[in-house]
C-alpha cells in the first residue's frame, strides 16, 4: 500500500511538473510576441491560467476577484512572471532562486489541493461508469441521427 501511494506522488508531482512548464512556456511565448508581462496562476478549478495586466483588472471588476488586490499581490501569489519590459530593457525578472521558491509553493498548493478534493463526496466509481456509458451512448443516437 505505501509503494502505491509513494507511485500515485510521483506520477502526480512529475504530471504538476509539467503542467507548470508547459504554462511557463506559454507564458514566455506570449510575452516575446506581445512585450507584456504575464503571470502564471491557478484559477478556481486548480487549472494554470496566463494573465496580464487588463485580465486581471477585469477580475476585480466583475467581483470574480477582491478589489483591493494589487499587482503585487498578483506578483507574490503567481507561480512564474514574465520580465517587465519598457523600451525593450529588461527592468525587473524573476531569478532562479525565486523561481525555485515559487515551484515548490506550487507543488504545495497542487498537494493541498488534491488532499481537499479526496474529502469531497464522490459518487462510486461504477456509478459514475454508468453515467457516463449512458452519456455515450445517447452522443452517439444523436450522432447518428
Amino acid at each position: 500500500m505505501k509503494l502505491i501511494t509513494l507511485l500515485s506522488n510521483y506520477i502526480h508531482y512529475n504530471v504538476d511538473e509539467l503542467k507548470l512548464k508547459l504554462a511557463i512556456r506559454l507564458a514566455d511565448k506570449t510575452h516575446a510576441r506581445t512585450g507584456k508581462r504575464y503571470f502564471v496562476m491557478p484559477d478556481d478549478k486548480d487549472k494554470l491560467i496566463i494573465m496580464h495586466r487588463p485580465s486581471f483588472r477585469s477580475l476585480k471588476h466583475t467581483g470574480r476577484m477582491s478589489y483591493s488586490a494589487k499587482i503585487v499581490d498578483l506578483k507574490r501569489e503567481s507561480f512564474y512572471f514574465t520580465p517587465y519590459t519598457f523600451q525593450c530593457k529588461e527592468k525587473e525578472a524573476i531569478t532562479p532562486i525565486t523561481r525555485e521558491a515559487k515551484r515548490v509553493m506550487f507543488h504545495k498548493y497542487m498537494k493541498e489541493s488534491r488532499i481537499t478534493r479526496k474529502k469531497e463526496f464522490r459518487l462510486p466509481l461504477l456509478t459514475r461508469l454508468r453515467i457516463r456509458l449512458k452519456l455515450l451512448v445517447i452522443q452517439y443516437k444523436m450522432a447518428v441521427r
